[in-house]
């Protein structure tokens, strides 16, 4: 029989110039939702580069972070 432990709120390591840092958030079933609706909010507001782009690199390094109850936690 297959078993999978519950779900984790977002809880993952990134690399941010070479370091190790957290991204410390609501759960994935929340956040994801959250952060498409800022997006589309900035899009419409015309504050985005045009082209393919990842959400950092067409709304600031910061975007991540501008979802409620989000932050980042240095690992170093």
């Amino acid at each position: 029989m297959l078993t999978t432990a519950p779900a984790p709120s977002l809880k993952s390591l990134a690399f941010m110039g070479g370091r190790r840092a957290r991204i410390d958030t609501v759960n994935g079933y929340s956040y994801t939702p959250l952060a498409a609706v800022e997006a589309l909010r900035l899009a419409a507001a015309g504050q985005f580069t045009p082209g393919f782009q990842t959400p950092a690199t067409a709304f600031g390094s910061g975007f991540a972070v501008s979802i409620a109850d989000t932050h980042i936690i240095d690992m170093a």
